[in-house]
């Protein structure tokens, strides 16, 4: 007896076991390659830049990344640099599941107009450890592929090893050499002014006291020529007056008409939009250069 009880217990812990086993299997039955992105639905982070989904960048590291995309900012040609480091890319080789990020509008990173962005990738892909570097077509001649791939064989022991502390390092020296290849053109971006090469107080004197000043003084020669005309001279400050009226209105036009025209002049990035650091790409358009291993 006691032993039918001994074996209808073990049957009761056997049965608790496996379905614990098969509970715990069933995240990776639905998905066999476990933490794959997908390159369709992958969304950048916050800081847009720095998109660390397989946890390797140190906090310094991706500091470090925001703070020269600030810089680049501050820049006349604005170019972006974004590092993005995943746990797999589901069996897709680097060049294909970057050049799927790049199809879509927020992974267009750089300037619109001048295609200045390049993209990082790093993917564990189970040890393989692959990068991808891949360039906008306006820094294709600064960064061409040759160049790429100098770069990664300097820094490939660390990007290959297993430790994350050796791959975060391998990661931002080639974040550092990346960037040093990227012109700049080595002027500040101007700041919004209300006109190019004229201070605020400026713009307000010529459109404000200048067309004042110029009432002021004709109404006094008017206020002469009507003195003068009632002393006998009616003729002289008849034909006189008409050139006078002419004057002040032209004056009031070009006081007034012209004020939008010297505040529309601000620059229009197509980075994100305003001067204050972007958390989004600005359009730049990627023709598949790079390279990768």
């Amino acid at each position: 007896m006691s032993s039918i009880k001994i074996n209808i217990f073990n049957i009761r812990l056997a049965l608790i076991i496996s379905l614990s086993v098969l509970l715990g299997l069933i995240p990776f039955i639905a998905n066999p390659i476990a933490r794959a992105e997908n390159p369709d639905t992958l969304k950048p982070s916050q800081s847009y830049v720095v998109n660390d989904y397989a946890n390797i960048l140190s906090d310094s590291s991706q500091q470090h990344i925001i703070n020269q995309a600030k810089r680049f900012q501050a820049t006349k040609s604005q170019p972006q640099v974004v590092v993005i480091t995943v746990n797999n890319t589901d069996g897709m080789d680097m060049k294909n599941f970057t050049n799927e990020l790049t199809l879509r509008s927020v992974w267009q990173a750089g300037k619109k107009g001048q295609d200045n962005g390049v993209l990082i990738v790093f993917a564990k892909n189970n040890g393989q450890n692959n990068v991808r570097v891949a360039t906008g077509t306006g820094v294709e001649s600064s960064l061409p592929d040759g160049k790429i791939n100098q770069l990664l064989n300097e820094n490939r022991s660390q990007l290959k090893s297993s430790d994350n502390t050796q791959i975060n390092q391998g990661l931002m020296k080639l974040f550092d050499e990346v960037c040093q290849n990227i012109p700049t053109n080595g002027q500040a971006k101007a700041k919004n002014s209300p006109a190019k090469g004229l201070g605020l107080g400026w713009v307000l004197l010529l459109v404000v006291l200048f067309p004042l000043l110029s009432i002021f003084l004709i109404s006094k020669l008017m206020r002469r020529n009507k003195n003068y005309a009632s002393n006998g001279h009616s003729s002289a400050g008849g034909q006189s007056s008409w050139w006078q009226w002419l004057l002040l209105g032209s004056l009031l036009n070009s006081g007034s008409g012209n004020r939008h025209d010297s505040w529309s002049d601000s620059d229009s990035n197509g980075f994100g939009g305003g001067d204050n650091f972007t958390d989004s790409g600005g359009g730049g358009d990627f023709g598949g250069g790079g390279s990768d291993f």
